[in-house]
């Protein structure tokens, strides 16, 4: 997939409301209304504030969850981050650029009907 129709995929979660954060082992996913999946095999960074959470710190959790039913207002897309704006200018950040995982696929949006998309890093 081209680098412009996968952003097109991401701008695509712009107006739609998050409606689940779900922890899974080793990454999380983001749910938006009514069936886009956003798995980030990156932990993201949750920003608002001037504040950061990453998946090392107190509130990393609670950061995520208090999004759920937010709007997003925007997204972004470079070779690397994702960038999901909700709500309030709260951010969350997918790195792309995370060096050492396995494989080298860094996140995934499930459109439902539209095609998956992967986003990988160049690193693996």
């Amino acid at each position: 997939m081209t680098a412009d129709k996968s952003k097109s995929l991401l701008a695509s979660l712009e107006g739609r409301r998050m409606f689940a954060v779900n922890f899974v082992v080793d990454y999380v996913q983001l749910q938006f209304h009514p069936d886009y999946v956003l798995s980030a095999l990156t932990l993201p960074i949750v920003g608002k504030d001037g504040a950061r959470w990453s998946s090392d710190q107190p509130g990393y959790r609670d950061a995520l969850v208090d999004q759920i039913g937010k709007i997003v207002t925007s997204t972004s897309e470079t070779k690397e981050e994702l960038k999901v704006v909700l709500d309030g200018n709260v951010e969350i950040v997918i790195r792309l650029d995370v060096k050492g995982l396995p494989g080298s696929e860094r996140a995934m949006l499930d459109g439902g009907r539209r095609p998956l998309n992967v986003w990988q890093s160049s690193f693996a």
